[in-house]
Parts: C-alpha cells; structure tokens; sequence
C-alpha cells in the first residue's frame, strides 16, 4: 500500500480531508489551520491540498478569525483605546473596570460568532435579575442645609418626603 500523503486523512465516512497549517494567530498564539472535507480518495484530496498550498504562498487565502473569543476582542479594543489616548485616563480605566465587572464573566469565553441577539438579551436580564446593573442606583447627596431640614422635620413629627 502507497504511503498516506501529508496532510490528508480519511474521515469516519469513507471520505478524506486535508489539512494545512497557514501560520499562528498573533492574538492568541495558536496555530491557524485550513480543512477542507469531502474527497472522495486520498489522491483527489493530496491534489487539492498542493493547490491550497500554493495559494496560501501566493496570499489570496486568509484563515478564518472566527475563533477569536470576546475576551480577546475586549482586550484589542481596550488595548486600542489605551495606545490611541483620546479618552482620559479616567474613562479607560472605568472602561477596564466595566469589562471586567459585567462583560468578561458573562460573555468572554463565548465565540464573537456565538454571540446573537439572544445571548445579548439573556445577558442584560442576567444583570438586571442579579442586581449587577448598577443604572439608577447613584445615592444623591444632599445638602447639609436639606439634612438639617430633614433632622427638624423629623423631629417635629414630619417625615422628609414631606418638605
């Protein structure tokens, strides 16, 4: 029997598929991969894989980013807005804080590709039923003059709604 070529691999159907590696992910650092199904001998599939190759050399065949995770998507985009500097140093760092408070616990393993409409949605709620939102919440300071009319009314009998 001919020995395998490299790269191709006969699936658990009766069919074979090749592989190519094209590089790493500069974000991740994993290797970056091309498959390609559905030949049905291990020839047509060495001859598609040698075309591939030789694209791939060429540059028209990019690998897909559909692996990057919305971890790493915050982190290019609070990384960008870090070297870009045209916010304050304040609202990148709330920026960070937010994230890391409300995004990456809920969404960051999930896929940039998973994530729908309906993932945002049960998210929000997520936050809303948990109490993480934190929208109307702020405590208004009063005035010491409105404390101390409070105090008097109180005193007297009135609550302070009533002032």
């Amino acid at each position: 029997m001919p020995a395998k070529p490299e790269g191709v691999y006969r699936d658990g159907r009766g069919g074979w598929y090749l592989k190519i590696t094209v590089g790493r992910d500069l974000l991740t650092g994993r290797r970056e991969q091309i498959t390609r199904r559905g030949y049905r001998t291990a020839s047509e599939a060495s001859r598609a894989r040698r075309e591939l190759v030789s694209k791939v050399d060429a540059g028209p065949v990019q690998p897909s980013r559909s692996l990057v995770s919305v971890d790493e998507l915050l982190d290019l985009y609070l990384d960008g807005i870090d070297a870009d500097e045209r916010l304050s140093p304040k609202t990148r760092h709330d920026y960070r804080v937010y994230a890391q408070t409300y995004v990456r616990p809920h969404l960051g393993r999930h896929r940039v590709r998973e994530v729908t409409p309906d993932v945002v949605l049960a998210w929000q709620r997520k936050l809303l039923r948990e109490g993480g939102a934190k929208v109307g919440r702020r405590r208004v300071r009063r005035s010491r003059r409105t404390r101390s009319a409070s105090r008097e009314h109180r005193s007297q009998g009135r609550s302070s709604s009533q002032l």
